[in-house]
């Protein structure tokens, strides 16, 4: 790990660090894992609603 401070690094350690993941991230990381099937599906719904939701956001109206 780096502790940086004004234009250069006042010290340095070294340590473990464990990450977990929680919420949201951490269900679909279980589903994935314990339901692989059902979490492919769920990605193929998911990913045309967010293009369309993507697109209804961005879309612009032109008039020619």
């Amino acid at each position: 790990m780096y502790f940086l401070g004004p234009g250069r690094v006042p010290g340095m350690a070294r340590g473990e660090l464990f990450v977990r993941r929680s919420g949201l991230v951490a269900w679909l990381s279980c589903l994935a894992r314990r339901h692989p099937a059902l979490y492919g599906g769920i990605t193929i719904l998911i990913a045309p609603a967010a293009g369309w939701f993507a697109g209804a956001i961005f879309r612009k109206e032109t008039h020619h």
